[in-house]
């Protein structure tokens, strides 16, 4: 074959398109984004400039600051403020000093007090010493007033009683801060409502349903709407005071309070205006409506907005069938009765007691209440953060990053807060995939510079142990080095005890560990211009398309392959490569190409004539195409190329062609199993025989998706492995469907909770699987965060088809973790999703039903735990693959 390689085109001119093509795309990108920056007078008169550049440095009087300290909480300020508490303050100060650390996160209040509390004073005070001894801060707020927020919860999967007896009492328990709660007695066979009313409220935590004694039975269910408070040591609570109707008033107290309070040269930032960790919790990031009139007033005005006062528009919108909701007050005040495919197909609201019915598979009434929220908080804190440079001091405003959100992507305004602090339990590569990589993404989807710096555990558990290593804490720094986090801060240096989550102190820990944080901070300083110039390549992958062997991973070439929540298409261009086009900042609107588990080696397509198509790494290298006549052949790995020149890609030459060859060999292998494939067989005859009877290469396209649905058939006849989603539990009383773009299926179920549950019977869930033959199966399943019944994962037991119950003993795991339970946005934030083998079973062919139980709590944490993000059955060899299913081999 007489091949012409591309390169007859002069390289300097392909360098110069790829460049040109790069170039218009950054300008038009990086235009867009507005500088973070601002003017700090302190308290001498004395100005400072600072900005934050677009590689997520903050630069202070011109020089970047890339520090490495720690959290430091005072006990003079967090009380009581005697003598010997300002003393033993001095002690720990003077001790970071002589070990040439001056960098510190001030934490000045216990974690539910107000820093308004503290005297200003006394205050300002400590600060003054600050200032005097060269420390370089940054203060904590968190002082937001813990009025909690009231909620109608809506989760009919965990708030059920089946098939209620007729007369009898359902009690419902567990329910922190319950105020009341409605209950509907529901057919099963077409969703009507047989009665409803109020609960019996028997306490804070627990209400009762009377049955009527001519209702109930087999063929209803009975589900329970709770109303719960977020009180303040709840997880919900903890994280989200009621920022829709106390914003105002706060922010008020604050600019008071600190108009009091003088700031010298050491400040450099403000951290959680609001509280720590400000974020949508358990039942406050799933099924929650709250009832407050802020909530519902703010609703209101952003669903106007969005359907421009278009009631027939929110109607269709929302599946409300007559289009019967009247205004957009009611719509506000809405509570749905059906949440993640299960309830009832109604909108109910509570001031008018009228009912709306609903299409709730296409209705987009959860969408947008998610919109709203993310919405909300984001104009609060662009709001607080605006008003404090304003009023307060103009240095930058900082919030913890603490699981991938789109509250962190503000492509809503040039200006509010500055900085993202990366918050994560997680440590090395983990730190890396289920953290740092996911704010680097928001960080630059957003449309302002945003520093980004972060805040690490050390590893260990128990107060005065540290790090375990300094090889630990250099695998930490690290990874957020590589992925531009701009230095870090331990917690902590001083953490009082009534904080939790505490990793202890490292002025209890051996004294060389902060000799280590102070060699970091050293380091940094001599390498500060290359490091606040560094931003690593990116490649973006559509979290939309959810395509298999997609993760937060480095290439070789230092590469980063990183989410994005715009919106990619996926081309299909043939058996074991993968392509998807997506516009990306820097990179414009490449098509990306790869061939996931590396097995393709070589790409052949043909284009039209004289067709400059152009092929690059992601680091932006020159990948020679090789061209014979009008087929252009690329080299294709599990590292993806960037393709140039091409909207799109047509099928690689040869797909029917294979596509055909395999569907052959699994009729052939259905036959030696002696597997009746005589339907499959004529399938395979009519697409050769009729579709590619004439040699063309329409006919090939023609026969292209034929051929594929044939086989995708056959492999789900023929697969040895039963197979199904975590979320997809038949029944259950288990927990939550979390949604999750790293785990199999786009979701997982998950359970974390301090209380028992509700009833006799345990946490349960019920999976319905096909066995195709008969055999024996081995049982395997992804769970998180850990080993069943060890550390902070409960204690596991199945059962097929209500039988014999097996206890999981020591779970062997195989293959890699994978995903992050930091979705979940519960107490338990760290774990990865595991494969773990519990058991073999003897199976007939047919449906089977698997339950699975949590008989009890973790041991480490006292807490029911559990994700699970797939099961399988595997009647031959299984090799995990993360969240991807198995090939048929």
């Amino acid at each position: 074959m007489n091949t012409i390689e591309l390169s007859v085109i002069p390289r300097v001119a392909l360098l110069l398109a790829i460049l040109s093509l790069s170039t218009v795309q950054l300008s038009a990108v990086r235009a867009d984004v507005a500088i973070s920056s601002g003017t700090f007078v302190d308290s001498k008169g004395q100005l400072h400039l600072w900005h934050v550049n677009d590689k997520h440095t903050l630069l202070w009087g011109g020089r970047p600051w890339i520090p490495a300290g720690g959290l430091f909480q005072s006990r003079y300020l967090t009380g009581p403020q005697t003598d010997q508490n300002w003393a033993a303050d001095q002690a720990d100060l003077m001790t970071l000093k002589q070990h040439g650390i001056t960098s510190i996160i001030l934490v000045a209040n216990a974690e539910l007090d107000p820093i308004t509390d503290i005297p200003p004073a006394d205050l300002q005070k400590v600060l003054d010493y600050l200032d005097a001894e060269g420390f370089k801060y940054g203060l904590t707020l968190s002082s937001f007033p813990r009025t909690p927020v009231e909620a109608t919860i809506v989760n009919p999967a965990i708030y059920r009683v089946a098939a209620p007896s007729p007369g009898s009492v359902a009690f419902f328990r567990n329910l922190p801060g319950l105020t009341g709660a409605t209950y509907f007695l529901v057919s099963e066979a077409d969703g009507s409502i047989i009665a409803t009313g109020n609960a019996t409220v028997i306490d804070s935590q627990s209400a009762s349903v009377t049955v009527s004694s001519t209702q109930g039975g087999p063929g209803t269910v009975l589900l329970l709407y709770p109303k719960r408070l977020f009180l303040p040591d709840s997880i919900e609570g903890k994280h989200l005071p009621d920022i829709w109707g106390q914003t105002d008033d706060y922010r008020d107290s604050l600019l008071l309070y600190f108009s009091h309070i003088k700031f010298g040269s050491g400040l450099r930032f403000f951290l959680d205006p609001a509280v720590a960790g400000l974020s949508y919790y358990g039942d406050a990031d799933s099924g929650a409506i709250p009832d407050g009139d802020g909530y519902r007033f703010q609703f209101e005005v952003w669903l106007e907005n969005k359907y421009g006062k278009s009631l027939p528009r929110l109607n269709s919108s929302w599946g409300v069938k007559n289009g019967d909701i009247f205004d957009f007050a009611a719509a506000s005040r809405c509570v749905p009765l059906w949440f993640q495919s299960k309830g009832v197909q109604l909108l109910v609201d509570p001031l008018s007691s009228k009912t709306f019915e609903a299409t709730a598979q296409s209705s987009q009434f959860w969408t947008d209440v998610k919109a709203f929220r993310a919405d909300s908080m984001r104009d609060m804190m662009n709001g607080l953060a605006l008003a404090i440079k304003n009023g307060i001091a103009d240095v930058p405003v900082v919030y913890r990053w603490t699981r991938p959100s789109s509250l962190y992507v503000d492509q809503s305004t040039s200006n509010g807060y500055d900085g993202l602090m990366v918050s994560s339990p997680e440590h090395g590569d983990n730190l890396s995939r289920n953290a740092a990589g996911w704010a680097l993404a928001e960080a630059e989807e957003s449309n302002r510079t945003l520093w980004l710096t972060g805040q690490i555990l050390p590893t260990g558990v128990k107060a005065g142990d540290g790090y375990v290593s300094r090889s630990d804490l250099e695998t930490d720094k690290q990874a957020l080095q590589s992925l531009a986090v701009k230095g870090y801060f331990v917690d902590s240096f001083r953490r009082l005890t009534d904080v939790d989550d505490a990793g202890g102190s490292l002025l209890d820990a051996p004294v060389q560990q902060l000799d280590w944080v102070h060699s970091d901070d050293a380091n940094f300083s001599v390498s500060a211009d290359d490091l606040a110039d560094f931003l690593p390549n990116i490649l973006y992958y559509p979290t939309n398309l959810n395509l298999p062997s997609t993760f937060i991973q480095q290439f070789d070439d230092g590469t980063w392959w990183l989410p994005s929540d715009h919106i990619g298409e996926s081309i299909d261009i043939g058996r074991g490569l993968q392509c998807y086009s997506l516009a990306q900042p820097k990179l414009g609107s490449p098509l990306v190409l790869c061939s996931p588990d590396g097995t393709v080696k070589t790409a052949e397509f043909e284009l039209p004539k004289n067709t400059k198509i152009v092929s690059t790494t992601p680091a932006g290298n020159i990948v020679t195409i090789s061209l014979n006549k009008r087929v252009y052949t690329l080299q294709t790995s599990s590292t993806p190329l960037l393709v140039r020149g091409v909207a799109t890609l047509p099928l690689v030459s040869n797909a029917t062609i294979l596509e055909l060859a395999e569907a052959q060999r699994l009729i052939d292998e259905g036959t030696s199993q002696k597997i009746p494939m005589d339907v499959d067989q004529q399938r395979l005859y009519y697409i050769k025989n009729e579709v590619m009877e004439q040699d063309s290469a329409t006919s090939e396209k023609i026969a292209y998706p034929l051929v594929v649905s044939l086989t995708q058939d056959m492999e789900n006849e023929l697969n040895p492995n039963a197979w199904v989603e975590g979320e997809d539990a038949s029944q259950q009383s288990f927990g939550t469907v979390v949604a999750s773009h790293s785990t199999s299926g786009g979701a997982f179920l998950w359970q974390d909770t301090a209380n028992p549950p509700s009833t006799d019977a345990p946490y349960e869930a019920t999976y319905t699987l096909n066995v195709g033959a008969p055999g024996d199966y081995t049982v395997w399943a992804a769970i998180a965060p850990g080993p069943p019944g060890t550390g902070t994962t409960s204690p596991l037991s199945f059962s097929l088809d209500s039988g014999t119950q097996y206890d999981v003993g020591q779970a062997e795991s195989q293959g890699m973790p994978y995903g992050s339970v930091l979705d979940a946005a519960t107490a338990t934030k760290s774990g990865s999703f595991c494969w773990y083998r519990l058991g073999v079973l003897t199976l007939t062919s047919g449906p089977h039903a698997i339950n699975f139980f949590l008989t009890g709590p973790a041991p480490t944490t006292h807490r029911f735990t559990m994700g699970i993000d797939a099961i399988c059955l595997s009647r031959g060899s299984f090799h995990p693959d993360g969240p991807n299913k198995p090939l048929v081999n």
